[in-house]
């Protein structure tokens, strides 16, 4: 970002497709020195927040490239914070876990707890629940010796909805009574997939930046995003890479239906068998 004077930049995972354009995206979170998605967390010891789809000014790359060189060069006294993680979790300290530890450090300023994740929870989804053990993941890991961050920095969640829109975190199609792709509204001005959900008994639509496939469910993205490519942005340019590119996807698609998949495919995810309709 420095070598070529950019001044804000979006990451993102290999598995997680966008759909907005950041750019326009970031008009909506111009305060916000970087975004980032703060998790559920369902124990004081989860520390789980994450960047696969983020956006980030040069100030707080910065900050948090110091804080983990910070909190990993003091043996005696930082590092032994991270090392609580280390001896509560099977799968060790990763990025998340430092990337939670940076969020809790720049202060309560940067905290919201109220509706946290209102429109984005499975049906039946506890939001108060979900913001009590937050904060108190929150009030504990702020007691813990933390690296100095720079104060004039505000971070924001991604997971809380902004214009109708929110970044996925993890496998949109899990959340709301409904997902869509949108392959088959064809009134619909937005290329973005959406979650239907129920407020005060209506039902709503949240559309999604990005969707994240982690895991076991990337060998859906390509199935997904060549539906997307042929339906909602036809490939009809005689160039030979897209005609090439139009090929593959045909194959794809072809090859997904041949196993009996029509309108519904299911995305299956830790031993849910919820069936998600395009």
């Amino acid at each position: 970002m420095q070598r070529f004077h950019v001044a804000t930049a979006y990451f993102s995972d290999g598995d997680s497709p966008v759909f907005s354009n950041m750019t326009e995206v970031y008009q909506s979170y111009r305060e916000c020195s970087s975004v980032i998605n703060i998790e559920p967390q369902p124990s004081k010891f989860h520390w789980v927040a994450a960047g696969e789809a983020s956006l980030w000014r040069q100030s707080a790359v910065n900050d948090f490239c110091k804080f983990i060189f910070v909190s990993y060069s003091n043996r005696n006294y930082f590092l032994q914070t991270v090392k609580i993680k280390f001896d509560r979790s099977m799968s060790s300290v990763v990025d998340m876990s430092l990337m939670w530890l940076w969020w809790t450090a720049h202060g309560e300023r940067n905290q919201t707890f109220e509706n946290y994740f209102q429109h984005y929870l499975d049906e039946g989804g506890n939001i108060k629940g979900y913001n009590i053990k937050l904060k108190a993941a929150f009030d504990f890991t702020k007691s813990l010796p933390l690296a100095p961050v720079l104060r004039n920095l505000t971070i924001c969640n991604g997971m809380i909805a902004r214009n109708g829109y929110v970044f996925d975190h993890l496998h949109a199609w899990q959340h709301g009574k409904a997902f869509s792709l949108g392959l088959k509204d064809n009134t619909n001005e937005s290329t973005s997939p959406f979650v239907s959900y129920l407020s005060n008994g209506r039902m709503e639509t949240l559309y999604v930046h990005n969707i994240h496939y982690q895991g076991d469910l990337k060998k859906v993205l390509l199935y997904d995003l060549c539906r997307l490519l042929l339906i909602k942005s036809p490939l009809q340019s005689s160039n030979s890479s897209r005609m090439e590119l139009k090929s593959v996807c045909s194959q794809i698609i072809f090859d997904w239906q041949k196993r009996g998949v029509q309108s519904c495919i299911d995305h299956a995810v830790a031993g849910s068998n919820k069936i998600v309709c395009f």
